[in-house]
């Protein structure tokens, strides 16, 4: 009991099929280290999981190879997105950190676009003659000195 109060090789598995149980994430999980423990929150309506579980190691380092060797595959036909577990109300912290980025981009997205002056004159494809260079056109097109 010991270890599980040392959360630090404490693992999310998100993305799960919703009829696994706590034995197939331990199968899963189990050659890549001592596994102290598996929770698997159950939907309470449905019996089924949540989609997602926590595996806790004896080490941090046991938990860090399971993420190298797991995190992105796929198990019984999803792909799984595995990670070091944050305590709940850091990862509340991060999630409000993200919806307030996302609300600042809409934001951003809603104001008005500020007018700038045009680089160069505009010059009408009509009045451009067949026989101009090249310089000749980038000539016409830049600004003039004032």
């Amino acid at each position: 009991e010991q270890e599980v109060a040392n959360k630090k090789g404490r693992l999310i598995v998100r993305n799960l099929v919703f009829n696994l149980n706590e034995t197939h994430i331990r199968k899963l999980f189990e050659p890549y280290g001592e596994i102290v423990q598996v929770n698997m929150p159950i939907n309470n309506v449905n019996n089924k999981n949540k989609g997602f579980a926590f595996v806790q190691y004896k080490t941090r380092k046991e938990a860090v190879n399971a993420i190298s060797k797991l995190n992105g595959t796929t198990y019984k036909g999803r792909t799984i997105a595995v990670d070091i577990s944050v305590p709940k109300v850091v990862y509340k912290e991060i999630e409000k950190g993200n919806k307030k980025a996302e609300e600042e981009e809409e934001k951003e997205e809603e104001e008005p676009m500020e007018e700038v002056e045009p680089v160069a004159k505009p010059v009408s494809y009509t009045h451009l003659r067949a026989h101009e260079t090249s310089l000749q056109l980038v000539c016409r097109l830049l600004p003039e000195k004032k």
